[in-house]
């Protein structure tokens, strides 16, 4: 078991260690093809981040900058770097709001439509290979408990932010 010849009160720790490993293994495997070049969307010239916000402004047709940054959870700043880049590939377009001139509307083009077309298309063709082979290797109990896991660990961050931030504004008392 990697290396875990320990003491029965050490087995608990190495086990955390493994399942950090094992998910540290998810993340890269998830994302290093997009790191180099050959993720599942570089045909068109797009990174992961951008389809993300493509898919966003397909669905959200004049969705302003502030409110694509609130619906990812990301800054406006980085929601604004990655719609230049989409607009300067002819994706989008960007409109002045007529009633507040710092404010700005994203549209998709014909072209960034049919972007997001192929994006879902692929999506759903990795999807379905990925559930064939998950139902072919895995009880649906399995699944489930593996689900529940990993919801709890992609929720680890925000249930610690949210945690730390209860306590530092408690002032101790």
């Amino acid at each position: 078991m990697n290396g875990c010849n320990l003491h029965a009160q050490d087995k608990p720790q190495c086990l955390f260690r493994i399942i950090y490993e094992k998910v540290c293994d998810l993340r890269a495997l998830f994302a290093a093809p997009e790191r180099q070049g050959a993720g599942p969307f570089s045909f068109l010239g797009c990174s992961p981040a951008e389809k993300r916000l493509l898919l966003c402004i397909c669905i959200h047709d004049g969705i302003s900058v502030k409110d694509l940054a609130a619906m990812e959870g990301i800054t406006p700043s980085a929601v604004s770097q990655t719609v230049k880049r989409l607009e300067k590939r002819g994706c989008i377009i960007k409109t002045q709001c007529l009633t507040n001139h710092k404010k700005y509307h994203i549209r998709p083009t014909e072209l960034g439509l049919n972007m997001c077309r192929e994006i879902v298309k692929r999506d759903s063709e990795n999807v379905e290979r990925f559930k064939l082979y998950l139902s072919s290797h895995f009880s649906e109990d399995e699944l489930t408990s593996f689900l529940k896991v990993l919801t709890g660990v992609c929720d680890y961050p925000s249930r610690r932010s949210a945690s730390e931030k209860s306590n530092h504004g408690s002032g101790g008392e």
